[in-house]
């Protein structure tokens, strides 16, 4: 009950920025673990059995495609797949309140594109705002469908900046602030020795 209570008191953005954080964290915690899987399979296949080693290696490949990709999406709503060294947003749901923000960076990489139709759902019925990132170069083809009716575009970057955007004109209809500041998402602390200094 107190948590709703908190939760009700936050802005979007700081909830996001909650969300985005723990979607970090549980994001690098498979990484490592899907690294370790691998290096377990690869010395598997140097020690004991070259098809042992890649059936572990190939599971811990499959297991980080699917939980790190599951786990973003539990926490703040968004669906991406990484082509050549990008993130593009496949799906998007709004978890937090009305707004839906779109974080420049998104697994490592920067998220350059929303794809067709990627905030079509029934969770996005209620949706009034998105927040888009100025590292967006190209919005698909009714990234709202049928679900989504928003009446406010909050954008990074300025007038001339959207005007670049492949697809941005498409959205014309809406209500469109610039120069909007980005959610800012704290840098993860140094831990320090029993000195106070940072550790390296």
């Amino acid at each position: 009950m107190d948590t709703q209570i908190n939760e009700q008191q936050k802005t979007p953005e700081e909830l996001f920025v909650e969300k985005y954080l723990q979607a970090d964290r549980a994001y690098r915690l498979i990484l490592a673990a899907v690294f370790a899987a691998c290096a377990v399979g690869v010395t598997l296949a140097a020690v004991y059995d070259v098809i042992v080693g890649m059936f572990v290696s190939i599971c811990g490949a499959s297991g980080y495609s699917f939980f790190a990709s599951d786990e973003i999406f539990k926490r703040i709503g968004i669906r991406h797949k990484h082509i050549q060294g990008s993130a593009h947003v496949t799906e998007a749901a709004v978890t937090y309140g009305s707004t839906l923000i779109i974080p420049s960076r998104l697994a490592f990489a920067d998220v350059t594109q929303i794809c067709d139709g990627a905030f079509d759902k029934e969770e996005n019925a209620e949706l009034a705002c998105v927040y888009i990132p100025k590292s967006i170069t190209k919005i698909g083809n009714d990234i709202f469908g049928e679900h989504a009716h928003p009446t406010q575009i909050q954008y990074e970057g300025s007038r001339e900046d959207w005007k670049r955007i492949e697809g941005a004109e498409a959205l014309s209809t809406l209500d469109i602030c610039f120069d909007v500041p980005a959610p800012v998402i704290p840098k993860a602390k140094r831990k320090k020795d029993v000195n106070g200094e940072d550790k390296k």
